[in-house]
């Protein structure tokens, strides 16, 4: 049951706290795995308030021990505002669908639009 661990998992959010209302707004997260262990692949999902689609999800591939992915994306701006980023949610399960793991991570960052 460890591979559906989020243990030693951990997640850094980088990017600039303005946008343009229209243009894209460029947004990058930083997935570590801290542990000697291969981690299971998994998805990470955010919200947005400031855009009509509502929310971001990637995949991330399995992370070798001590590896690292950065996850570099945008979403388009459509609303003028200062908007708080916070909850990002990991999730991942069994291939099969038995078993589902959520984690919620509070990466707190405020962006001007």
């Amino acid at each position: 049951m460890t591979l559906f661990s989020f243990s030693g998992i951990a997640l850094e959010r980088k990017f600039l706290h303005r946008g343009v209302c229209g243009d894209p707004v460029p947004l990058e997260i930083t997935v570590r795995n801290r542990l000697p262990f291969f981690r299971q692949s998994f998805t990470v999902t955010e919200r947005y308030d400031f855009s009509v689609s509502g929310k971001c999800v990637m995949a991330v591939p399995a992370l070798a021990p001590y590896g690292k992915m950065i996850l570099n994306y945008s979403v388009k701006a459509e609303k003028r505002g200062e908007f708080m980023l916070d909850k990002v949610y990991l999730r991942s399960g069994d291939p099969f669908g038995l078993f589902r793991k959520t984690k919620l991570f509070s990466l707190p960052e405020y962006l001007e639009i």
